[in-house]
């Protein structure tokens, strides 16, 4: 997330860098490896013997488990140091009511890697939106900082950012998963209405990691109505951390 007047860079994927020496530790001398590859693979136990064959195979698992949870983990591996809370500051502001996203409510994971499991993909809708998104001033594509395979709604670096530390990654404002989904920061007072709409999801540390109050999933769209919905969001979300 924003890291000060310099939006700060993440520093790799927790997963990777602890994937080594919990690879290392085993290979010497563990009976039992509790591979610690990010939130998404925490208390994960994996009993192997002692022998120089099997702590080798347990040596190459560790690393693997490490890049998976790299390739899969929500969150950069940044530094809880330099987290900052993402505050929702003081506005009067009233947000309008949101139609209700009408259909089966979207389902996710409830947990890290926060996945939605019932999107209906239909791609010439994700298209849509990923065009009007992208056609915004405020906003760039690029590859996600975040998630692999995801694409990054970029806020340019001459734009001036008034919230940098509700910015989860440099300067990625949210990601599009290949599905449609999206995870975005929005602003605080307009996260309990879309929720209740049935739009949003709070992310799973918004209330244990400092940066994260303001980040949601917003789940994929299945027509153009809705389409409609998200864009609004992401506007509002740019406005939010621009200090609009």
């Amino acid at each position: 997330m924003g890291t000060g007047p310099g939006d700060g860079e993440t520093k790799g994927c927790v997963g990777c860098q602890e994937a080594l020496p919990t690879a290392a530790r085993v290979f010497r001398s563990a009976r039992v490896i509790n591979v610690d590859g990010g939130e998404a693979l925490a208390d994960r136990r994996w009993m192997v013997r002692s022998t120089l064959e099997d702590r080798a195979g347990a040596f190459v698992l560790a690393l693997s488990l490490g890049a998976w949870a790299c390739a899969n983990t929500v969150a950069p591996g940044i530094d809880e140091s330099e987290a900052v809370p993402c505050a929702p500051g003081e506005s009067s502001f009233a947000f309008p009511d949101l139609p209700d996203r009408v259909g089966p409510p979207g389902v996710t994971t409830g947990s890290v890697p926060h996945q939605q499991i019932n999107p209906d993909v239909i791609p010439e809708v994700i298209d849509e939106m990923s065009e009007r998104i992208f056609a915004l001033p405020d906003v760039e594509s690029r590859p996600s900082t975040i998630v692999g395979g995801a694409t990054a709604i970029w806020l340019p670096e001459d734009l001036n950012l008034g919230r940098p530390e509700c910015v989860i990654s440099q300067r990625e404002l949210g990601h599009i998963h290949q599905d449609g989904s999206l995870h975005v920061t929005l602003p605080h007072g307009r996260i309990p209405g879309a929720a209740a709409a049935g739009w949003v999801e709070r992310h799973p540390w918004a209330d244990t990691r400092p940066g994260f109050e303001a980040y949601v999933m917003i789940f994929s769209p299945r027509d153009s109505s809705e389409v409609d919905v998200i864009f609004d969001l992401i506007i509002q979300g740019i406005d939010f951390v621009k200090g609009s």
